[in-house]
């Protein structure tokens, strides 16, 4: 309702609209910060339960290991 109320251009509580997007940046935040920081995690987790990858070698690095018949 605060939002509302200032948009429509009434402007007597400014302190309240910035508290309100304060505390949504911050409720956002605390979410998207560690999903970040693990995409790499979360992605090599997917790529071992659909079976295509069981390492975390990129595939145009696989032939410097050899293949299972050396």
């Amino acid at each position: 309702m605060n939002t509302l109320s200032f948009a429509a251009g009434n402007s007597s509580e400014p302190l309240s609209i910035l508290v309100l997007a304060s505390a949504t940046f911050l409720a956002t935040g605390r979410y998207k910060l560690p999903a970040w920081q693990f995409r790499h995690f979360n992605s090599n987790r997917w790529l071992a339960w659909i079976n295509i990858s069981r390492t975390t070698i990129p595939e145009e690095k696989i032939a410097f290991f050899g293949d299972e018949a050396a």
